[in-house]
């Protein structure tokens, strides 16, 4: 009698396979850009939210290249003068939230660099941002924006998946929370109640306050994931898993 052995292959497990899954920009997808130039005019958001975002002003659009970022995949390159993408609508955070970026910095040396930002007006209400050889994460609660930041360990000019999250631990208590491509998290918490965040807009690259300091993004991003919650440990693991399958990073 012959017996017959079947090997399971684990799934893949995708971003939108997890719920509350509000952004999801990806450097080979939804990208509309000039071929002659690489210049970005929209970046089309793979969730079913619809959070696009855009720039029409030629002179201040990224470049997208189909090669040379992690693992040889297309990225998305900013100048670090002015090149950014603003949203199209407001933003789709409200309490809890949690980010992952795919990036890396050019400048390791430029003191403030934004990956990713929320505005209200003229007050930012949270970035995810470059400062120095670490990633730093600022929230505005009850008025005062606060922050959070960790040591990126193979340095900021190499690619690195970050992680952040904003946790509720009370109503008038939330944490904020980073890692570095799976590693240890830094979570720093008591410090306020948190801001409804879906009266803002939000940006790529940079910050949208006036003046001359937008903290322009002199660096490269391959993916930005966001979800609408805290995401927990098994979830985190699965995006986790995903990312790195696909760029290789560590």
């Amino acid at each position: 009698m012959r017996m017959f052995t079947r090997c399971f292959t684990p799934k893949s497990v995708y971003p939108n396979t997890i719920n509350k899954l509000a952004l999801w920009l990806k450097a080979d997808s939804g990208v509309t850009f000039s071929i002659p130039t690489k210049k970005i005019s929209s970046w089309a958001d793979q969730s079913i939210v619809g959070s696009d975002v855009s720039e029409s002003t030629s002179t201040m659009q990224p470049l997208r290249y189909g090669y040379d970022g992690p693992s040889d995949k297309a990225q998305i390159v900013f100048d670090g003068t002015d090149d950014n993408m603003d949203s199209n609508a407001l933003a789709p955070f409200s309490g809890e939230m949690s980010f992952f970026f795919v990036s890396r910095t050019n400048q390791p040396a430029n003191s403030s660099q934004v990956i990713f930002s929320m505005n209200r007006g003229d007050t930012t209400t949270f970035t995810a941002a470059y400062e120095l050889n670490k990633i730093k994460v600022n929230a505005l609660g009850s008025g005062n924006l606060v922050g959070n930041s960790i040591i990126v360990p193979d340095g900021v000019d190499e690619w690195n998946i970050a992680y952040c999250q904003l946790k509720e631990n009370t109503p008038t208590d939330y944490s904020i929370i980073i890692s570095i491509n799976g590693g240890t998290e830094s979570e720093l918490s008591g410090l306020f109640q948190n801001t409804d965040y879906t009266t803002a807009g939000f940006q790529i690259g940079c910050t949208k306050v006036s003046g001359n300091n937008k903290s322009y993004l002199n660096g490269n991003l391959a993916e930005v994931i966001g979800y609408d919650k805290a995401i927990n440990s098994d979830e985190k693991s699965q995006v986790l898993n995903y990312l790195n399958n696909k760029y290789k990073i560590y």
